[in-house]
């Protein structure tokens, strides 16, 4: 089994950064990319007999090979990586090269019957190391073994770089790859607001299901993202996709689901319906069936909002921030709306502004922009940010957009749309 170390720098790659050889240096440091990014050193050969080099190399390979699949990494090539063996340059050295978050490294030492794996993954702008394992095993099988601590290591930086520690337990149980590359390709599409995105989300979910139809979490979030749709004010026919996304978590549950997105979706639906207590109470459940995810957090934080317990949502969505450092941007809308209903408006501007640079057509942050910027009597940066949101729905309508809102004191809900009407929006 993998043993978790705090601190683990492989064997032969302790030197200093100022001892360190370097492959050329580029005349400018490439801007960091718009997602997690991802530099993996060539293993380190550790071992007496430079013969094994096969087995370093071929695990890095590996590696590198999953981690391409992963939608949302932003993976430096191999090609430019292997540039790198038997080098030992600096985490500052390759953040000014290569431009990137993050650089995965180790070493590989064997010996008889028996291999020792470390690996590392450090954050390079302040050197910060987040994540270390070491990996003994004993070589019945050289092949399976190598397999096996590729899956780890790569479902690792799924959870550390993507999509958080829900994907651990997916990973886990996926086996069947296909279904896995929808699944990512699902997920990476929810993190978009436009209709294309949410449509091709329920198409990728929905396969996820006919390739592994006994995996729950296929059917939990072809549910989420049905519902999704609804709450982004994105479905054709509201009553339709919610009943959809009521069946899709009803059978997510018959199959013991585990990421407490079937209860999430039905707290979701029940809010929609103004059964608020009862909303709350599933989202409570989804919160001790997964105490570590995300998803679970942010959106009980989102049902807390419209329950008028805003400060208490702050909470819970930094907690869900917290749980994934790399989180989709809607992640940071529900915290700009949290900080506008706790009337902290100028947090929820830097909120709303966070999700609006990962996502230039997210229509909620603009809202917020607008209303926060009203209530801070701020004209004109109100009406810039109510006329994004035309730009991206140019039927918005203030109407149609406050029958979708269902806060349990209607008061806070006509607040909000005097700031927006203040805005400029009608």
């Amino acid at each position: 089994d993998a043993v978790h170390v705090y601190r683990v720098i492989p064997e032969g790659l302790e030197k200093p950064p100022s001892t360190a050889t370097t492959a050329p240096q580029s005349a400018q440091t490439p801007p960091l990319p718009d997602k997690p990014s991802l530099a993996v050193l060539p293993f380190a050969n550790l071992s007496a007999d430079p013969k094994q080099d096969y087995f370093s190399d071929g695990l890095t390979m590996d590696i590198m090979t999953a981690l391409v699949r992963i939608p949302g990494l932003f993976l430096i090539s191999e090609i430019s990586m292997f540039s790198y063996k038997s080098q030992i340059p600096s985490i500052d050295e390759l953040r000014t090269k290569l431009g990137v978050s993050h650089v995965l490294d180790g070493g590989v030492r064997k010996a008889g019957d028996r291999v020792r794996i470390t690996a590392r993954l450090v954050e390079t702008a302040s050197g910060r190391q987040i994540w270390a394992e070491r990996f003994d095993r004993k070589i019945d099988d050289i092949f399976m073994v190598q397999d096996e601590i590729t899956e780890q290591i790569v479902t690792a930086m799924d959870v550390q770089l993507v999509t958080g520690e829900v994907s651990r337990s997916i990973r886990e149980t996926l086996r069947n790859p296909e279904a896995l590359e929808c699944y990512y390709r699902g997920w990476q599409a929810l993190f978009g607001s436009t209709r294309e995105d949410i449509r091709e989300a329920q198409q990728m979910f929905e396969e996820t299901i006919r390739l592994a139809p006994e995996a729950s979490f296929g059917y939990a979030m072809a549910a989420w993202s049905h519902w999704w749709a609804v709450a982004q004010g994105l479905s054709d026919n509201v009553s339709t996709t919610l009943e959809r996304a009521a069946k899709l978590a009803d059978k997510a549950m018959e199959l013991n689901d585990f990421t407490g997105l079937s209860h999430l979706v039905m707290a979701e639906i029940d809010l929609f319906n103004r059964d608020h207590e009862k909303a709350l109470a599933a989202a409570e459940k989804a919160v001790i069936t997964r105490p570590s995810c995300d998803l679970s957090f942010v959106a009980k934080a989102n049902i807390l909002i419209y329950l008028d317990r805003a400060e208490e949502a702050i909470g819970m969505a930094k907690y869900a921030i917290r749980l994934a450092p790399v989180c989709p941007p809607f992640f940071q809308v529900v915290l700009a709306a949290a900080y506008f209903g706790n009337g902290q408006y100028d947090k929820a501007i830097t909120k709303a502004t966070e999700a609006i640079q990962s996502d230039p057509n997210n229509q909620g942050a603009y809202l917020i922009l607008a209303a926060a910027n009203a209530a801070l009597d701020r004209p004109q940066d109100a009406r810039n940010a109510a006329a994004e949101v035309g730009r991206i729905s140019p039927d918005f309508r203030l109407e149609n957009y406050a029958a979708t809102q269902p806060y349990k004191d209607p008061v806070t809900l006509k607040q909000i749309i005097a700031n927006l009407q203040k805005a400029g929006l009608r």
